[in-house]
């Protein structure tokens, strides 16, 4: 066992220390460089750490579960990550800097399991949504234990698999997101639809997410006295009822905050796309390599199920479309985005066809989004009568970059604007945070 664990050191260290190491350093390099030359007036500390859902989570730390019923109250959160917080005996700074090295172990799990390319990896740590990884949030958290499910899926551990779905429920609402996906994952999956082993994980991967669903549901009635604390919180409160979507689709914090919302809505259309496409395949009995991947089709209908929560039971915007809010921090931080973006991409080759379906895909999301109407913080950035389209054309750019980081000679050049590109927005990013302005 100690022979074991010093050769993943061994190997951590050699293979995989580096990409956190760099990420790490030029992070704090951009922002202390902005700092000092004045663009931002503050710094990190244990007051401005816990703004927005952290401030939720930090209650539950302090003083357990509330339900009010006339106004929000924690109780519209999951417990595992503030009961953490509370083991730990740390405060915002210190559970921030636990939150870190989890998401460091997690990655090097995937890394060694999946052999994600470390482009990948270094640009899936730049994007803006990444800095929820190192707040008094609940992303690091659940990060870990749903790496640890898709590499129990991938090695075929069943214990890891329901250790991860028990925790992962435990951690953040997930029953409604897991459970299509583990029916998804086992009914097309290596062309063996309604086979007993088929409906023998579906009940037992099933059973492991209501469990970690209901142990939450037992917690706050034991501390509140009322069944169903967190529906009922999020439904009167924070309004996640059904509602038809309705055209443009908008995101709270407004036009600032809608290129991050939009580039995520992108990757959860995109899911949605290539899942039909293997799904057809698997339909008229096509070979593809991709209709064996267990944890391709759990990521990418998660992803899925993520973008339809949003369209259908997200609350409407004050003008009465869809609000798209945090959709970026649900979808793209997370494993699951992760590991379907090395696997869709690999097998999406690089031709003619494929890049007219991209840039087709990329135009309908981005007429969603109001592609056409103003755009009222661009009024301020530049004077043209094409702002607007400016500002898609550059989104257009921005997702054709994932597009081409297979590309053998352009590829890292690429991936390297990507990442610096991604590390001055999460810079960014991370300064509204902590000014207490909305980001996700």
């Amino acid at each position: 066992m100690k022979e074991r664990v010093l050769n993943e050191l061994r190997i951590f260290y050699k293979e995989f220390s580096f990409i956190p190491l760099i990420y790490i350093s030029s992070f704090i390099f951009m922002y202390l460089f902005f700092f000092f030359v004045g663009l931002f007036n503050v710094l990190p500390n244990e007051t401005n750490l816990v703004h927005w859902d952290a401030g939720f989570y930090c209650s539950i730390k302090d003083y357990g579960y509330q339900y009010f019923w006339y106004g929000p109250a924690n109780s519209a959160f999951f417990p595992l990550f503030s009961y953490m917080w509370r083991w730990l005996h740390v405060g915002a700074i210190g559970i921030s800097v636990f939150n870190l090295g989890v998401l460091i172990v997690s990655l090097y799990m995937l890394q060694r399991t999946f052999r994600i390319r470390s482009l990948y990896t270094f640009c899936f740590l730049s994007l803006p949504t990444s800095i929820f990884f190192f707040l008094p949030y609940t992303e690091a958290l659940f990060f870990f234990f749903c790496a640890l499910l898709l590499c129990g899926l991938k090695k075929d551990n069943m214990k890891m698999i329901l250790v991860g779905l028990f925790f992962s429920s435990l951690t953040r609402a997930t029953a409604m997101f897991f459970i299509p996906a583990i029916i998804c994952m086992e009914l097309f999956n290596g062309g063996r639809p309604l086979s007993w082993p088929a409906i023998k994980n579906i009940l037992c991967y099933t059973a492991a997410t209501l469990a970690g669903l209901f142990t939450v549901v037992l917690i706050q009635y034991y501390q509140t006295y009322e069944w169903f604390a967190f529906a009922k919180q999020q439904m009167k409160f924070w309004h996640h009822t059904f509602s038809w979507p309705h055209y443009p689709f908008e995101t709270h914090g407004g036009d600032k905050i809608l290129w991050l919302d939009g580039i995520a809505f992108f990757f959860g259309i995109f899911s949605a796309l290539l899942l039909i496409v293997f799904f057809v395949k698997f339909c008229v009995k096509s070979p593809h390599i991709l209709l064996k991947n267990r944890t391709f089709w759990f990521s990418a209908m998660y992803l899925v199920m993520v973008t339809t929560y949003c369209l259908f039971f997200n609350p409407e915007s004050d003008s009465g479309t869809v609000d798209l809010i945090s959709i970026n921090r649900y979808l793209m931080s997370s494993a699951f985005f992760l590991l379907f973006i090395d696997t869709a991409l690999s097998t999406f080759s690089l031709n003619s066809k494929n890049t007219l379906i991209y840039f087709s895909l990329a135009l309908l999301v981005w007429i969603s989004l109001g592609l056409g109407r103003p755009l009222y913080f661009l009024t301020d950035m530049f004077q043209s009568t094409h702002k607007t389209t400016i500002f898609f054309l550059f989104l257009t750019c921005y997702v054709f970059g994932f597009y081409y980081l297979l590309h053998k000679r352009l590829g890292p050049y690429i991936g390297g604007a990507l990442y610096v590109f991604n590390l001055v927005l999460a810079v960014y990013v991370f300064n509204q945070f902590i000014t207490n302005k909305w980001v996700a």
